[in-house]
């Protein structure tokens, strides 16, 4: 009987052993885990600020295209308005010239 209680007692410690040593690899893996999943939170911290850059640098190349566009079609409608008023100006001139010239006929 004591033989049995022994053996139990035994037993009974070898369990508490394997009881503790089971938590002690859960602790650790479970630090393990966490400690991965802090990793992957800053590299999906650094993905996502780099996308947020290359947004940022696409719409800032987007918003120069524009510029440029909007500067390229000012340009155009400048040159379109210098040849108009070119020919305004020279045609005024030569209505004026033509006036002097009936004028000083008619003198």
């Amino acid at each position: 009987m004591q033989n049995a209680i022994k053996s139990i007692i035994s037993i009974d410690k070898e369990a508490e052993k394997l009881k503790a040593q089971k938590e002690e690899e859960l602790k650790i893996k479970k630090k393990e885990a966490e400690e991965k999943l802090k990793l992957l939170w800053k590299e999906t911290d650094r993905e996502i600020s780099k996308i947020k850059e290359e947004i940022i640098s696409k719409k800032k190349l987007e918003e120069e295209m524009i510029i440029a566009d909007i500067q390229k079609q000012l340009e155009e409608k400048e040159s379109v308005f210098k040849s108009k008023y070119e020919k305004i100006k020279n045609k005024v001139v030569e209505d004026a010239i033509k006036n002097i010239v009936a004028l000083t006929k008619e003198e």
